[in-house]
Formats: C-alpha cells, sequence, structure tokens
C-alpha cells in the first residue's frame, strides 16, 4: 500500500507560454503536488526527519518554475516531477498537475497532469 503526501493549490508565478507577450509578462499558474511513498516511518516516529516535507516539495517545484521560460505546461511539469523524483529519493512515483487560470475562454483553468514512476531498481 502507498501513502501520499500532497499538496494543493500552489501558486506559481513564472514565465510561461507561446505567445510573446508571455515571455515579457509572469502569470500565476496554481500546481498540485503529490508524491507517493510509504508514510510509516514519520507516522511512528513523529520526526520531520523521517517526512516527505511538502515544504521542500514546494520548493523544488518553484525552482524549476523560475529556473527558466518554459513555453509548455508539459515541459514545467514534466521538469517539476524529475526533480521532485531526484529530491526524494524515498518517493515512488510524484504526480504534477499544472492548471493555468483563464486559458480557454469559458473554462476556470486548463493545464496538464503528469505522473512519473522511479524506474525499477532505482531510489
Amino acid at each position: 500500500m502507498l501513502d501520499r503526501v500532497f499538496v494543493e493549490g500552489l501558486r506559481v508565478r513564472c514565465l510561461v507560454g507561446e505567445a510573446e507577450w508571455e515571455h515579457l509578462t509572469p502569470q500565476t499558474l496554481v500546481a498540485d503536488i503529490e508524491l507517493a511513498c510509504d508514510c510509516t516511518p514519520a507516522g511512528r516516529s513523529d520526526s520531520l526527519a523521517d517526512a516527505l516535507d511538502y515544504a521542500t516539495a514546494c520548493g523544488v517545484v518553484l525552482g524549476v518554475a523560475s529556473s527558466r521560460h518554459h513555453r509548455l505546461l508539459e515541459a514545467l511539469a514534466g521538469e517539476a516531477a524529475a526533480a521532485l523524483l531526484e529530491s526524494f529519493p524515498a518517493a515512488r512515483s510524484v504526480r504534477v498537475r499544472v492548471a493555468k487560470p483563464g486559458a480557454v475562454p469559458g473554462s476556470a483553468a486548463a493545464g496538464v497532469e503528469v505522473e512519473r514512476r522511479r524506474e525499477a531498481g532505482s531510489g
């Protein structure tokens, strides 16, 4: 059985998009992060040292978002997922959902969700 550590609704301010104005004007995206792991050690010890720290996970995603201009949400989400797996060896898989509010007229948001699993034999 896998447990999950998650963050919903992380506001991410970054340069993203294809349009010329999107290369110059930061936008606010909304990200959800989920890391699949075994929370048993942290539950037993009640120690952050044994947990997947969701504040650190937020920092990883914010760091990826601010590292460069991403033309596509797929690129941003994929890079964030890879960075999360690298930062959290105990995570068996990660899911990153990135939404762009107002991207499609008449909708609350449009976006992408990626899931990456640790390859067999790694971590």
